[in-house]
């Protein structure tokens, strides 16, 4: 995570959990947590790009996979401490 930035934890209706965060090159992702089978194919295309390596998408734009995520969500969290994130998933 990039410092001084923020991750957003995103509870869909579906049952999955997605983090939002931002590398230190400044590339937007999307990882699922926890961790699920299919994952690589459980959002649409215009999302991003799963990157197998390192189990998450890269967004094609933030803003977009944000309001989609704020559609399907049942709960949102967004802090810059992994344990606020960690809470909320739990």
């Amino acid at each position: 995570m990039k410092p001084g930035t923020s991750f957003g934890y995103f509870k869909l209706s579906d049952g999955t959990g997605w983090v939002r965060v931002q590398r230190n090159d400044g590339k937007q992702m999307l990882a699922p947590w926890p961790m699920f089978e299919g994952w690589d194919e459980a959002l649409p295309a215009h999302i991003g790009v799963p990157d197998l390596d390192l189990g998450a998408y890269a967004l094609r734009d933030v803003v977009s996979a944000v309001e989609y995520l704020r559609r399907q969500r049942v709960m949102e969290k967004v802090s810059g401490l992994w344990r606020d994130i960690v809470a909320a998933a739990s």
